[in-house]
């Protein structure tokens, strides 16, 4: 087995076969014995990635590319999070939700639909902050009537 495939076997004898950061799902078996070959497809449905298993615990991909864009978008995510703590952690006070929609308008918008939302994450950002002895700054009424009019204001361009 490649280095850095990892096949595992769930309830009800399914198994799913991790590979370059894709999981994978059986599709077909083609031949017997020695000749078997086990095709896999990407778990995103919609995707056209695929896995050949020849010989029996050989991996490689075939040429159709992953149209699915999981592995770039998780890679997002990951770096979002770890950056956003890393934020946190280096500083002396915080206050989160500029950290947040700091670390959020850096990210591709392609991946920001798998991030939490803006309030856990800034609990997020504040319970690392208070784990770590770092002072926290509360937001100001200012900053509320500030936050609620910009809310309104993107409200408004929804509607029309």
């Amino acid at each position: 087995m490649k280095k850095g495939v990892k096949s595992v076997k769930f309830k009800f004898e399914r198994r799913r076969v991790f590979f370059n950061n894709y999981t994978y799902a059986r599709n077909s078996e083609i031949g017997q014995g020695s000749q078997k070959r086990i095709y896999w497809r990407c778990l995103k449905r919609t995707c056209k990635g695929r896995l050949l298993e020849f010989p029996l615990g050989t991996y490689t991909e075939t040429d159709v590319e992953h149209i699915c864009g999981f592995n770039s978008f998780e890679q997002a995510k990951d770096a979002a999070l770890e950056k956003l703590k890393e934020l946190t952690l280096s500083s002396e006070s915080v206050k989160a939700i500029e950290i947040v929609r700091k670390v959020l308008k850096e990210m591709p918008p392609e991946s920001r639909h798998l991030m939490p939302t803006e309030d856990s994450l800034r609990r997020r950002v504040t319970r690392w902050a208070q784990q770590a002895g770092i002072e926290v700054i509360r937001l100001t009424a200012d900053d509320y009537v500030r936050n609620s009019e910009s809310l309104a204001l993107v409200t408004r361009r929804l509607r029309v």
